[in-house]
């Protein structure tokens, strides 16, 4: 059985997002922005520092940027993806040409948003994304008698 979709305060009271991003200045900006709504944001500098955060914590979604100290942000994706991690990723970025967000989309970023961008758009597209990954799941799913509710993990 599926729920409702849910409310900005429902979504954003729950939330907890990972953000990938070095230019620290940024960073605390925008994690002061989300916490002003109720969104606890996480910040890792570095791949190696989100691939530990992920390890003991898990995410509703992640902000990830593509040039980093360690590496590029898509090869954490392309991880994330190969390992069948879910998780939404907005990808955000100083790169907006074209080819780099088809590129990012096409290695499985459910988003993408440039650099300089409004807050209250950051904060809308994530709503949306947890919203998105919540309802689907919510549904159930059947076979034969058994019921499987994946939001529960109860069966």
């Amino acid at each position: 059985m599926a729920s409702g979709p849910l409310a900005p305060e429902e979504t954003t009271a729950q939330m907890r997002i990972l953000m990938v991003e070095d230019a620290r200045d940024l960073a605390e900006g925008v994690i002061a922005h989300l916490a002003r709504s109720g969104i606890v944001c996480d910040l890792a500098p570095t791949i190696e520092a989100a691939e530990d955060a992920r390890a003991v914590q898990r995410y509703d979604a992640i902000l990830l940027d593509i040039n980093l100290p360690d590496g590029s942000g898509l090869s954490l994706l392309r991880a994330l993806r190969a390992s069948a991690d879910r998780t939404p990723v907005l990808m955000l970025t100083a790169l907006s040409a074209v080819d780099d967000r088809v590129e990012a989309l096409d290695q499985g970023a459910d988003d993408y948003l440039s650099k300089p961008f409004d807050q209250r758009e950051l904060e809308a597209r994530l709503r949306a994304l947890v919203r998105r990954e919540a309802d689907r799941k919510a549904e159930q799913i059947a076979l034969g008698p058994l019921l499987y509710a994946p939001k529960d993990r109860s069966a």
